[in-house]
């Protein structure tokens, strides 16, 4: 789910283990992993963009332009245990 803010992503049950997130450049994604392209679009930011949890609580977060390209890849549609948030 999207907004011109903000992604909704889900992520692999608390119950069956943790899933690692990386925010990074759309030049780092790795191409021997098995990821797939989720989310493709532009989000409205302060100049600054974050990863955060169900509790609002900033994980990890970097400067951005105020209008940022985003990329979202994960290794499951559903409940995928690696996410990569690239920006460009």
């Amino acid at each position: 789910m999207a907004s011109p803010t903000g992604i909704a992503i889900g992520t692999l049950s608390e119950f069956d283990g943790e899933t690692a997130v990386h925010l990074a450049s759309a030049l780092e994604l790795p191409s021997e992993r098995d990821l797939a392209l989720r989310w493709n679009g532009a989000l409205s930011t302060s100049g600054r963009i974050g990863v955060l949890n169900v509790y609002n609580e900033v994980l990890m977060e970097a400067t951005a332009s105020q209008q940022t390209e985003v990329a979202i890849w994960t290794n499951d549609p559903v409940e995928p245990d690696e996410i990569w948030v690239l920006l460009s």
